[in-house]
Order: structure tokens, then C-alpha cells, then sequence
């Protein structure tokens, strides 16, 4: 953020507990809730954006089971003053 000129910038890390019942939800969570993630889907077209959700069902069956899937998200957050 300094390099794009804001002055008192602040980073930190947020979390936030997440639980969904299934692959299904939170597949829909995941396609519908970030623009880029739609803009990216899109560009795969049907059949990359099919077989990436095959792909990530079988790594979630693996990992968590038939659900609840539990997990924790972080995202970085920044914030500035526009010199």
C-alpha cells in the first residue's frame, strides 16, 4: 500500500470460524460471494468450472467427510491515508 502512496498504512491477519453442512454449500458460498472467483469460473468455462468442483468435492469428501466441514478463513486486511 505504500507503494501506491498511503501513508499510516496497517495491515493485519483476520480470521473468522466457518462451518457449512456440505460440499454443496459451501461450493455455492465459494462460486457466488467473490467477484474474482466468478470472473475466474467464467474463463474456465463449463467444463473447467465442472471439473474443478469434482476435484475440490473429492479433496473436502477427503479431508472432512460427508460434513459439517469446519475450517477458518483468514483474509488480509490493509487500511491507509491517500497522500
Amino acid at each position: 500500500m505504500e507503494a501506491a502512496e498511503f501513508d499510516e498504512v496497517e495491515v493485519k491477519l483476520v480470521s473468522r470460524d466457518l462451518s457449512v453442512a456440505s460440499f454443496d454449500d459451501l461450493w455455492a458460498m465459494v462460486t457466488t460471494g467473490a467477484p474474482p472467483v466468478k470472473m475466474l469460473l467464467e474463463q474456465a468455462g463449463a467444463a473447467g468450472r465442472t471439473r474443478l468442483q469434482d476435484t475440490l468435492g473429492r479433496i473436502v469428501e477427503q479431508r472432512f467427510g460427508g460434513g459439517p466441514i469446519q475450517m477458518t478463513n483468514v483474509a488480509t486486511v490493509g487500511r491507509g491515508n491517500v497522500r
